[in-house]
């Protein structure tokens, strides 16, 4: 009596439910690394639910995506895995946008004598210094109203098309990763470098006032001056980390591009 569902419809759902799942993974990978996602304070259901959301829309926007179901148990390991690695790939390139911000933070409050003034991240719950915490706000604010969302969507819409799921080549070039590392080194250390030098030129200035006038309280007055000299550079810095932002979600594509698949 009962009919029996037609074994090519039966490939054909579970070609959509697989793809959905391969979807689902590339994106759960590249909210686990987006700033924002890694706060601790966000509930695990809603992430999981944002997560699902996106997956149905881009799925639904792909026109649906359809992976063949393998015959085997070692090839849907393998396509998960694939996925996992690019969408980690693609979440690294919009967080070295954001750590570069950070990174100079960090250098500048060093510069500034403020090595000892840390704070506990909610992001990531590790101990970090109040100044690189600020810019890293800094760069969220400027990431959003620089449209830096829309980027995102843009590029990993872009990349999918170039890219499909479940049928996307994986390489890992150590090479890409290691040129990012240093792109984000050189940026911290440029945006960082007016309150390196001013904060060197103090401490220079100071030194030879120590010498010519033993007796003056250096660490009372040093210490006022090179804080308030240094938040003086950083205000000046407002321009360079708009252009910095900028420059990274314009070259963000090809980043995640090199970052996921090995370009």
């Amino acid at each position: 009596m009962g009919a029996i569902l037609d074994p090519a419809l039966e490939n054909i759902f579970a070609g959509y439910v697989l793809g959905g799942l391969l979807l689902l993974t590339r994106l759960s990978l590249i909210l686990a690394v987006v700033p924002g996602f890694t706060d601790q304070s966000l509930p695990a259901r809603l992430k999981a639910t944002i997560a699902i959301l996106m997956t149905v829309v881009l799925d639904w926007g792909m026109g649906g995506i359809v992976v063949p179901m393998p015959t085997d148990i070692v090839t849907p390991l393998i396509l998960f895995g694939r996925e996992a690695i690019i969408g980690a790939g693609i979440g690294l390139a919009v967080r070295i946008i954001f750590a570069a911000v950070e990174g100079a933070g960090a250098v500048a409050g060093t510069s500034m004598a403020l090595s000892l003034n840390v704070l506990l991240d909610p992001a990531t719950g590790e101990q970090n210094l109040t100044l690189g915490t600020l810019l890293a706000m800094v760069a969220t604010l400027a990431f959003v109203a620089l449209d830096g969302h829309h980027h995102v969507i843009v590029s990993l819409v872009a990349h999918m098309e170039a890219y499909p799921v479940g049928a996307s080549p994986v390489a890992v070039d150590v090479d890409a990763i290691a040129q990012a590392g240093v792109r984000l080194a050189e940026t911290a250390l440029l945006l960082a470098s007016p309150v390196v030098v001013v904060t060197l030129l103090i401490y220079v200035s100071l030194a030879l006032v120590g010498r010519l006038v033993p007796s003056m309280n250096l660490f009372g007055v040093g210490l006022s001056l090179i804080i308030g000299a240094g938040f003086l550079a950083m205000s000046m810095e407002g321009d360079a980390i708009i252009a910095a932002m900028e420059q990274g979600l314009e070259g963000l594509p090809r980043a995640a591009e090199d970052l996921s698949t090995g370009g």
